[in-house]
């Protein structure tokens, strides 16, 4: 899922004696491309074989999960379009199916019937994706897919992809 690549961080603070430049050897995960898409990337995490498996895991299971995805980069290709996003959470219990919202015509629409309307996609029930940023919105998990030869985000969570 992740190859570990070394580094070193370095500042420079004043002391006592003066200035004074500190290194410190660092490792981070850099994320593989063995794991192109996101849906991949989530039946890894959980340690599930199968996509129908996803909706038996545990919330405890899904926190972890989500400190792992939080501030990843996702694209999604949308008819000729490509649009970047910034992973907020996976929402493990709203799936395109439940969740809706007002369209254009002002009636309520399932994310599902509005994908197989506009792009005639037929949708899973699998989690949905929530994004970061003032244009915030809710994602099929199906179509993100992993922006290439990023790092996994160090929230301060956890020790994984940090040791110095």
């Amino acid at each position: 899922m992740a190859d570990f690549v070394n580094g070193f961080i370095s500042s420079v603070q004043m002391t006592q004696s003066g200035l004074s430049l500190n290194v410190h050897l660092k490792t981070a995960g850099l994320i593989t491309t063995s794991l192109p898409t996101l849906q991949s990337m989530v039946t890894c995490l959980a340690g599930v074989r199968d996509f129908d498996q996803l909706q038996t895991i545990p919330e405890v299971k899904w926190q972890e999960i989500n400190k792992v995805l939080h501030r990843l980069k996702i694209i999604t290709f949308q008819g000729r379009s490509t649009i970047n996003y910034t992973v907020n959470q996976l929402l493990p219990r709203d799936t395109p199916l439940r969740m809706t919202f007002k369209g254009k015509d002002g009636k309520q629409v399932t994310i599902a019937e509005y994908f197989k309307k506009v792009y005639l996609c037929e949708l899973q029930e699998l989690p949905l994706v929530q994004s970061l940023g003032k244009n915030q919105c809710h994602l099929p998990l199906e179509l993100c897919y992993l922006v290439n030869k990023q790092f996994l985000p160090f929230n301060g969570h956890s020790e994984r992809g940090n040791r110095e």
